[in-house]
């Protein structure tokens, strides 16, 4: 999650805002609204009578997929984020995010959570996923204009997601084996994206794809342009059905094989998703041509007023 709004800050202060994306993304989302409906209907674990005309209604604004939700507010607010990141210096810039994530990663992680022993970063200081998404824009768009010392080269990038990624392995660790102890606080403690060694951990990898001299790859490409509609197939209203039914992951927890198990299901979840993607971007490219010609000519000046 951190990644992805860190690509689309690192875009954002030479991005163009297109009403048509968001129209394709609104229509993207009602697709898996009504594809995975269908397919609890066929399964016979739902009805389609206990679905009303208002659950068709609005699929953006309602809480079945909270990140593509929270990614559309980010992107009407695109415009004017790039204003405020376009009128402040970098000194500025800088201590805008270094205050936003003092109140919303290094306060929670260190006093509320290690002090306190409040073991949910998220649960405080007024904070929100929205609220964390948009620092993330901020950070994306400040590595693409100022950079970060700290990933200021690949070797470095890849130290600090090493470093930050063993420290959370060192930490889950010593809790499981009782070395380290803070009541109140399980080996999952660093999990929430605004948890600092995450952030380390996300803005070291970010770092990493930057710098890492990748050419092109086709089908890198298209199965990356997939991912959004992945994340819609597995984690909304089929999420119970295929992780406690088809993968039974909780059965396979103690297993020694645990491992290898997610590692397939992750496989099959991947390239199920993005065959059924490809099969929904034959229709967007229908409703793509059909808002092409609907707005074709629109913003023209008239040859009689040249």
């Amino acid at each position: 999650m951190n990644c992805f709004i860190l690509i689309t800050g690192y875009f954002l202060p030479h991005s163009r805002f297109g009403l048509k994306k968001l129209v394709l993304l609104v229509c993207q989302t009602e697709f898996y609204l009504i594809f995975c409906r269908a397919v609890l209907v066929l399964l016979g674990q739902a009805e389609w009578t206990s679905w009303m005309l208002k659950d068709y209604l609005f699929p953006i604004l309602r809480p079945q997929y909270w990140f593509v939700s929270v990614y559309v507010l980010i992107y009407l607010l695109g415009p004017y984020l790039q204003k405020l990141v376009q009128a402040m210096n970098q000194q500025e810039f800088a201590r805008l995010l270094l205050i936003q994530l003092g109140v919303w990663s290094v306060y929670p992680t260190v006093v509320q959570g290690l002090l306190y022993q409040n073991g949910n970063t998220e649960g405080m200081t007024y904070y929100s996923r929205f609220v964390w998404l948009i620092v993330m824009t901020l950070l994306g768009a400040y590595i693409r204009l100022y950079g970060l010392p700290f990933l200021a080269n690949l070797k470095r990038s890849i130290l600090c997601t090493l470093a930050s990624f063993g420290a959370i392995v060192l930490f889950v660790l010593g809790v499981e084996l009782g070395i380290l102890t803070f009541p109140g606080i399980g080996p999952v403690y660093f999990w929430p994206p605004n948890a600092v060694l995450l952030v380390l951990l996300s803005v070291g990898l970010f770092g990493v794809f930057v710098h890492l001299p990748v050419p092109a790859v086709g089908w890198v490409n298209y199965t990356a342009s997939c991912t959004l509609g992945i994340y819609m197939l597995h984690d909304g209203s089929l999420q119970a059905f295929w992780w406690r039914q088809v993968f039974r992951n909780a059965t396979h927890q103690d297993s020694r094989f645990f491992l290898i198990h997610i590692g397939i299901a992750t496989g099959l979840i991947l390239l199920l998703g993005t065959g059924i993607d490809s099969g929904r971007k034959v229709l967007e490219e229908g409703i793509s041509r059909l808002w092409d010609k609907l707005t074709a000519g629109k913003g023209k000046i008239p040859s009689s007023s040249r």
